[in-house]
């Protein structure tokens, strides 16, 4: 199984746990872009773009719960397929 820090973000549902920026703490939403640095979700208030440096995210997979640091998914997709995982 690919981990999930590897897979495309885009379709996935997402809540982020911490955030630099107070008001995003807590925000649900489904990935609908994905850039280097930031994440576009689409949630019930619309269409909100967030800095991955600055948040730690929550993605739920499969009946799994996954906690993951923003900073170590600051990369565009086709440089995460490249990050070593220790299993």
């Amino acid at each position: 199984m690919i981990p999930l820090i590897k897979q495309p973000f885009i379709g996935q549902e997402v809540q982020i746990m911490k955030s630099k920026n107070a008001t995003q703490e807590g925000m649900k939403g489904t990935v609908i872009d994905e850039t280097r640095e930031r994440l576009t979700l689409q949630t019930n208030k619309g269409r909100r773009s967030v800095d991955k440096k600055s948040v730690q995210l929550r993605f739920k997979k499969e009946g799994q719960v996954y906690d993951i640091e923003g900073s170590l998914i600051a990369k565009t997709p086709e440089e995460r397929i490249k990050i070593k995982v220790n299993a």
